[in-house]
Parts: C-alpha cells; structure tokens; sequence
C-alpha cells in the first residue's frame, strides 16, 4: 500500500473553511480527513526540497490563524525533515519555470503552470519509488479535463470531494 502522498493546497485550504463554491460542509469534512490522516501518521507528505510546495502552503495558509489546513502547515514546517513522515524530493527544472518531471506531452500544453508542480512531484516519486504518489485535489474542476491524460504519464489523481461536490446549475435557454 502507497502511504506517500501529495497534497494540493486546496485541500488545506477548504479544511479551514475557505467557501469555495464547490466545496461543499461535506468536502470540507473530506479535506479535514486527508489531514488528520498525516497528523496521525497514517501517510507520508511529498513535498519538494526546494520549497516550491512549501512556498504555495505559506502564499494561502498561515499557521497562527489556527485552523485546520493552517496547522497542516505548522505540522509540515516542524515534520518537514522527519523522514518517518515527510519526503523531500529534488525537483530539476528546464530553462525557465518548467519542471523536468512535468510530462512533455501536447495534450497538457494547456495545464495550469501553478500546478505543474503537483504533476512534477507526483512523476519525481516514480525516479525515486518506482511508483507515482497520488495527489490529493478537492475542488479544482479544471484538473478533470487532464485525468486520462495524466494518467497515461501514472500521474493519479484523487479527487477527495468527487462524491461530495454540490452539482452545478445548468443554465436552461428558454427558446424564443
């Protein structure tokens, strides 16, 4: 069983409370899980070693604030070097802000750049673990349009809030 994990900082985020539009009390009670699942020991956080997550965590959390995804941070700031708990992993970037890790493939030509580092991260762990860690992704819908994709490069995304997301309102055109 894969304990290493990935942690998109929506999940932190929406464990604090934060009023997404898809995040519904019930995949704030998701997130809060995906938490409570490393304060507990249960998984091990995968972060970088050269603060590209961490530097994410602390631009959208802040640990005095004390809520849940706010202590996430705290904990992976004290843990950060624990290997019983967190692992580092050096992420090589191209010329510019492109992670080598992140598949070169046409089809994600369009993938948000502030997330490529999830992708590179997940795809490090197979250099490093022979095997991809999955990430964590709770509300970001735009992941969805890149899921076989990924997949096709052993990227697996686990969308902790698929089955809890509130439907979204189509728009009836009334015709004239």
């Amino acid at each position: 069983m894969n304990l290493r994990r990935i942690v998109d900082t929506n999940v932190p985020k929406i464990a604090n409370g934060d009023h997404s539009p898809q995040a519904s009390p019930q995949c704030r009670q998701a997130c809060i899980r995906e938490l409570e699942s490393f304060f507990e020991s249960r998984r091990m956080l995968v972060i970088d070693d050269q603060w590209h997550v961490l530097k994410e965590y602390q631009a959208n959390l802040y640990p005095s604030n004390g809520g849940l995804g706010d202590r996430f941070l705290q904990w992976v700031l004290q843990n950060r070097r624990n290997a019983n708990v967190c692992v580092q992993i050096h992420l090589p970037l191209h010329t510019g802000r492109s992670f080598e890790d992140f598949p070169d493939d046409d089809r994600l030509h369009g993938f948000d750049p502030a997330d490529r580092k999830w992708i590179a991260l997940a795809r490090a762990c197979i250099r490093h673990f022979n095997e991809s860690a999955p990430i964590a992704e709770a509300a970001d819908e735009k992941w969805r349009a890149y899921e076989h994709v990924l997949a096709e490069h052993q990227v697996v995304i686990d969308f902790i809030c698929a089955a809890t997301q509130k439907p979204r309102r189509r728009r009836i055109r009334r015709q004239r």
